[in-house]
């Protein structure tokens, strides 16, 4: 299953359409994410929760750069950490070579 917007929409919690664009936006910047750490683009429910774990990390954090509650600040949440740690980990298995 590939996350979509409807999908995405619905673990934000999120049934109005004005930001679907945005949403958009967050699922393939996440998948670059993910391929920037050295994670392939696969089908897999772990890497479909990545994918809404930094959509929903980002659509509820959108500060600027100077402000004190600053996104930059913020740790990833460790189950992103951890997913991406499993899907690295899943490549290695599998004598795939990653980023």
């Amino acid at each position: 299953m590939a996350v979509t917007t409807d999908l995405a929409k619905q673990w934000l919690k999120i049934d109005w359409n004005d930001e679907d664009t945005l949403i958009d936006f967050l699922i393939q910047s996440a998948k670059e994410e993910l391929l920037k750490s050295g994670v392939k683009e696969r089908e897999s429910l772990v890497y479909d929760r990545a994918i809404l774990m930094l959509v929903s990390h980002w659509y509820s954090n959108r500060t600027g750069s100077d402000d004190s509650n600053d996104i930059l600040s913020k740790p990833l949440a460790y189950g992103i950490r951890d997913a991406i740690l499993k899907l690295k980990w899943e490549d290695i298995s599998d004598g795939q070579t990653t980023g």
